[in-house]
């Protein structure tokens, strides 16, 4: 759990970085409306997490992108030598598709 905590927050600091604002206000507002919602509406009955499941997605699309900045980071800073960039690679110098 700690690990997709870690890779959300490092998802988040990614798409502040990127100056990609859309793709931040829209899975920010998906994650914190909710939660926000459910906090201040007082029920009577007992909260079960089941009730914020649909949370689940902006924040599994917030650890996917700090899973591509850990991945982006390592290819551009550790990789050195045959391992490193190269022209004809098909992965090299393009955009992801996610931004």
């Amino acid at each position: 759990m700690v690990l997709y905590l870690a890779l959300a927050g490092l998802g988040v600091i990614y798409t502040v970085a990127a100056r990609r604002w859309q793709v931040g206000a829209f899975f920010g507002l998906w994650l914190a409306i909710p939660l926000l919602m459910v906090s201040l509406v007082r029920s009577e009955h007992f909260f079960l997490e089941k009730y914020i499941i649909f949370v689940q997605l902006p924040f599994l699309a917030f650890v996917a992108i700090g899973l591509y900045a850990v991945i982006y980071w390592v290819r551009h800073h550790l990789l050195v030598g045959p391992l490193a960039e190269r022209p004809g690679r098909p992965w090299s110098s393009r955009p992801s598709p996610l931004f």
